[in-house]
């Protein structure tokens, strides 16, 4: 009932476009009424659905569950094909050696861009404070954080992992209150590994360049992890009333000015109004609480693949398949010449891009079997999704009698006895690996040959 398959990039672009939609709609909610970690918590759900290579295919046979159960598997399967024909559309264009080629040019502007970044934030001047060393201590961080005066940024930031560096301001030294909530944020941001965040967010961008979601969830992102930081620093300093006020006026007084020598390859303190709202009305609620749990175990959906079975299809692994017996699917169907024919009206060009195209003339001792190998998966070519099986020029001295057996991964999917030479088409996934096993159920030698050929269906 369950398989974990290999799901590529492109295929995660609709359920991913899915999610992040699902993230930007509720996101205000739970960064006013649900836990601190509550949008951070979706938003490492998405990182890790677009980074995990597989999921889980859940096989359901299409029996009768009752009426509301029936609905959603019908509605389930016209979701599938809907699904698979905008995949095709856009594996088409988008083939993985040239999205490798833009995401690597991608890769290499933003390592150009935080190098240059970091040149320009080193012209700073050291700073030697004892309040602002008692409010780095009082962190526990193992690493070395040193402040920096850079009167050329007009806002706080911090930036690199290692060896962290927060800058300030001559403006901020000035005022005392305002250097503790700054210097706090600013370590909260280290502490909590941030700036590794965003160096991992552009690079997931970079590789997801195509899906404009992700793009547009970059932005968020950024927001969220300052409000979740700004909650932190608030409960770290006590959370009283008092405390709630002076950060918010510190973060009114830099929410003023705006910093245009930096980019998002550091942490960047520079207050909206939308976060001072937040701060000043949050409050955890028994409802957002219940919605973040509900929202995230639907999320987990994401990475599940529902397969409707067909009233004949019986699953079963290799092992179990029993000696003589039949397994039909309607992804395989014996077609005729004039079909074969037709699936076959390709282009020079298109047949040179062709990812299956096995050709081969054998001969089988009697009650021997070969086994062909091949996988769908193709960077630099159309989005194969089928395969024809062409069994000509058969003869055997005691009459034709062979089985042909397909395997798909560890699953078998089709199993029948032949007497006649015969074609098949079978509905096939792009990212899977397929067996096909001729097996000569005579006493006498069988000699054949065989066409196996991958189109687009």
């Amino acid at each position: 009932m369950f398989e974990i398959i290999k799901v590529n990039a492109v295929n995660k672009l609709i359920k991913s476009v899915l999610l992040i939609a699902a993230i930007l709609l509720l996101r205000k909610s739970f960064n006013r009424k649900s836990i601190k970690y509550a949008n951070k918590i979706m938003w490492s759900l998405l990182f890790v659905y677009l980074i995990n290579p597989f999921g889980l295919q859940i096989n359901i046979e299409n029996a009768s569950y009752g009426p509301i159960l029936d609905a959603c598997f019908s509605f389930i399967k016209q979701l599938n094909e809907y699904t698979e024909l905008l995949l095709i559309k856009f594996s088409n264009v988008l083939y993985l050696k040239k999205r490798l080629i833009a995401a690597i040019l991608f890769l290499i502007y933003l390592i150009f861009t935080a190098i240059e970044t970091n040149k320009a934030l080193r012209s700073a001047n050291k700073v030697n404070n004892l309040d602002i060393n008692e409010y780095i201590s009082s962190f526990n961080l193992k690493r070395r954080v040193d402040v920096l005066i850079n009167d050329k940024l007009e806002t706080p930031v911090s930036y690199g992992f290692f060896k962290p560096k927060i800058i300030l301001q001559t403006y901020i030294l000035k005022d005392d209150i305002m250097l503790k909530n700054v210097i706090y944020h600013e370590m909260m941001h280290i502490k909590k590994c941030d700036i590794l965040l965003n160096y991992f967010k552009y690079m997931l961008a970079c590789f997801y360049w195509y899906n404009l979601f992700v793009l547009l969830a970059l932005k968020y992102i950024d927001e969220d992890l300052e409000i979740l930081c700004d909650k932190l620093v608030i409960n770290k300093m006590g959370g009283s009333n008092l405390v709630k006020r002076d950060y918010l006026e510190t973060m009114f007084k830099l929410s003023t000015v705006e910093n245009k020598n930096v980019n998002k390859f550091v942490s960047e303190l520079n207050p909206t109004l939308e976060r001072m709202r937040i701060m000043s009305s949050y409050r955890i609620t028994k409802l957002g609480v219940l919605s973040l749990a509900l929202v995230f175990i639907l999320s987990l959906n994401s990475f599940a693949y529902f397969n409707v079975e067909p009233d004949d299809k019986v699953v079963s692994s290799v092992k179990a398949l029993d000696e003589g017996s039949k397994l039909l699917s309607d992804r395989v169907e014996v077609i005729d010449k004039d079909e074969y024919e037709e699936i076959n009206k390709m282009s020079d060009n298109l047949i040179a891009l062709r990812k299956i195209d096995i050709k081969d003339y054998d001969i089988l001792d009697g009650l021997e079997s070969r086994t062909y190998k091949f996988n769908m998966f193709s960077s630099d070519t159309t989005y194969h999704n089928g395969f024809t099986i062409k069994l000509s020029e058969m003869s055997c001295s005691s009459g034709l009698n062979y089985e042909i057996m397909i395997q798909e991964n560890e699953r078998v999917i089709y199993d029948e006895t032949f007497d006649k030479e015969t074609i098949l088409k079978v509905k096939a996934n792009q990212d899977n690996e397929y067996k096909v096993v001729i097996m000569n159920k005579q006493g006498k030698k069988l000699k054949y040959n065989i066409q196996i050929n991958s189109y687009v269906r």
